[in-house]
């Protein structure tokens, strides 16, 4: 009788059944587990958990345990195996790593993924040859050190390091994520010496007359004037290039470049021995 019904008539006859069958079990395979979260604990955060350490599986290629439940008529029964992956699977990677980043828009499961070794396989594959893969993996970093938990977690791990080797990419996406990264990093006091103790300041110096765009330039002034604000920096600072470098940069048709440069002569001249120097430099007629 049902095939011969339209398929609105037989939703009717369905939702009309005066006992009606019982929908089966779901019998789908999901790639993670936690297709329902209950928030930051319970349940709920432990199967993000696990989601977090099967992805750091697939972008790494590591041999893992996967228990999957049988129901064998009525009876149900667990199976463990062990999954090695066979080769690099770029899609794969892409894949999870897109997963990663769409996961990141909330804090809470970064704080849930940061129990898992996810930092540790971003990081590594700040070498991958493929630029998406490169890509993906520095933005996901970069939202890591949006939030607290994340920051302190990056400089608890010396990260500062790895990400200053993505300023020298070649894709400008990988570079601004860098930036981007130790701007948000360099956000509270702590996060200010950490970068500085790193010796960041000379390579900001050294990459103002060697980064050919002007949107990433404006990202290295702004963390250099955020350095600035440190301890060490007025010191560091006066041993560089910075100076004449700076006063080139005043002379730009971009105003937010030669806005950012002054902020930072006005940071360097803050103390005696600054001022000396930024005279000697002959910085103060450009401004």
């Amino acid at each position: 009788m049902e095939q011969t019904l339209s398929n609105d008539r037989q939703i009717a006859y369905h939702r009309q059944q005066i006992n009606p069958e019982v929908i089966p079990d779901s019998k789908l395979t999901f790639a993670y587990d936690d297709i329902h979260t209950t928030g930051a604990e319970g349940a709920g955060s432990k199967a993000t958990s696990s989601k977090y350490t099967k992805i750091c599986t697939e972008i790494s290629g590591e041999e893992h345990k996967v228990t999957t439940t049988v129901d064998t008529e009525g009876a149900k029964f667990e199976v463990s195996s062990s999954i090695k992956a066979g080769g690099r699977d770029d899609k794969l990677i892409t894949k999870a790593l897109k997963e990663i980043n769409d996961d990141f828009h909330d804090a809470i499961k970064i704080n849930l993924a940061l129990g898992s070794t996810i930092l540790e396989k971003l990081v590594a594959l700040f070498e991958d040859k493929d630029d998406v893969i490169r890509e993906l993996a520095s933005r996901a970093v970069m939202q890591i050190a949006r939030v607290e938990r994340g920051r302190e977690t990056l400089v608890e791990n010396k990260i500062v390091d790895n990400v200053a080797k993505l300023f020298e990419d070649e894709v400008e996406a990988i570079r601004a994520n860098s930036y981007d990264t130790l701007i948000y990093l360099a956000d509270f006091q702590y996060g200010i010496d950490s970068v500085i103790s790193f010796d960041i300041i000379q390579i900001l110096v050294d990459r103002l007359i060697l980064e050919p765009e002007e949107p990433i330039l404006i990202q290295i002034l702004t963390l250099l004037k955020i350095l600035l604000e440190g301890e060490r920096a007025p010191s560091i600072i006066l041993s560089t290039q910075a100076l004449s470098r700076l006063n080139d940069h005043l002379k730009s048709e971009n105003k937010i470049i030669r806005e950012l440069s002054a902020l930072c002569l006005g940071s360097i001249s803050y103390n005696e021995r600054g001022k000396e120097y930024t005279i000697k430099a002959e910085s103060i007629p450009p401004l």
